[in-house]
């Protein structure tokens, strides 16, 4: 899984690569030893595909703000 992690902070912090063709990260997916059908969910930018590879499950946030709720 860290593979995959890794290509993906690896595009946030290259943008080259974060605008990059689908042939482009293919080949610099083609170098790594990320599972195909992860390097495939990459391609197609489809999260939900590659949270499912990965084994998460849903995903869930709060955000509590002091002082917003009056009494």
């Amino acid at each position: 899984m860290s593979d995959v992690i890794d290509f993906l902070e690896r595009m946030g912090q290259d943008a080259q690569l974060r605008y990059a063709s689908q042939d482009t990260i293919g080949t610099a997916l083609a170098d790594t030893q990320i599972e195909p059908q992860q390097c495939s969910a990459v391609l197609t930018s489809d999260p939900e595909r590659l949270r499912t590879l990965l084994g998460d499950g849903p995903l869930f946030a709060t955000l509590m703000m002091p002082g917003a709720i009056e009494s």
